[in-house]
């Protein structure tokens, strides 16, 4: 028997396809992924975040682990895409007509801590507030401080209509608030 040359088995080896970890979400009809992609690691490539909606496949989400917020009261989910930088994109997925809705950001620090469970720094969350989806980070500073940056998204204009930021002091008093002017 001859023995096989070293490159054919890398070869084997880097085409067999992608290491996966999966976990699903709280119906068959999401779920969510890290998916590695070679068997072998190699120095420099990252795993890869995948949500897969009704079949739908988005890459490089943002956070850990569910990589999603429900919004319940819209029967829909919120995720964020990572793309170059800190440019993203917002989807609104509405789960009772399977329409995802997009919104390109062009800076954004919100997803990051989408699904975890260390809150005490920083927390993500989803609100609605009549027909807007506010998209909140609560920072918590060392110093006591809190930081809240929300971005509001108007549904109906596929766009973010207002940036917000608010610093409280350690007793939860506003100290100062700062609006960005559009374009966001």
């Amino acid at each position: 028997m001859r023995p096989i040359p070293a490159t054919i088995v890398l070869l084997i080896v880097f085409t067999v396809g992608c290491s996966k970890s999966t976990d699903s979400g709280p119906t068959q009809r999401i779920t969510s992924e890290r998916e590695h992609p070679f068997l072998v690691p190699l120095p420099h490539v990252a795993p890869i975040d995948v949500l897969i909606v009704d079949g739908r496949r988005f890459e490089n989400v943002r956070g850990i682990r569910t990589f999603y917020l429900p919004i319940p009261s819209m029967d829909a989910i919120m995720f964020v895409t990572q793309g170059d930088t800190y440019h993203c994109t917002y989807h609104v997925y509405r789960m009772d007509t399977r329409e995802d809705v997009s919104i390109p950001m062009t800076h954004s620090l919100f997803g990051y801590a989408i699904g975890s469970t260390h809150t005490n720094l920083r927390k993500d969350s989803v609100e609605v507030n009549s027909s807007n989806i506010l998209l909140c980070t609560l920072f918590n500073e060392e110093d006591g401080k809190q930081r809240r940056r929300c971005d509001t998204i108007d549904l109906s204009k596929r766009a973010v209509v207002a940036e917000k930021t608010v610093i409280y002091d350690k007793e939860g008093k506003v100290i100062h608030e700062h609006e960005e002017p559009p374009p966001f």
